[in-house]
């Protein structure tokens, strides 16, 4: 399967207001969810139907998150078919 760019944007009124994962009510998606909209392209991309909302909602289902953050491997929880496969630490 080839990707796909599906362009999604985190300014979105359909989720913008949303708190992300388990952020206090400040942490939106609109205001911190670029990784999580990242996420949600690159897995639709792929052919994953999926939405900053749907996202969201699948990852705190999981536990997927510490606070606003996601857990990386929480999303192989939700799509075993999708691993990391290398981790780059920048301090």
């Amino acid at each position: 399967m080839s990707f796909q760019l599906v362009y999604l944007s985190q300014q979105d009124p359909l989720w913008k207001q949303d708190i992300l994962g388990f952020g206090d009510p400040e942490d939106t998606i609109g205001y911190l969810g670029c990784a999580l909209t990242s996420v949600a392209m690159l897995l639709s991309g792929h052919g994953y139907s999926e939405t900053p909302k749907s996202l969201n909602k699948k990852l705190k289902n999981v536990n997927g998150f510490v606070s606003a953050a996601i857990r990386w491997g929480s999303v192989s929880q939700i799509y075993p078919n999708v691993t990391a496969r290398s981790n780059i630490s920048c301090t």
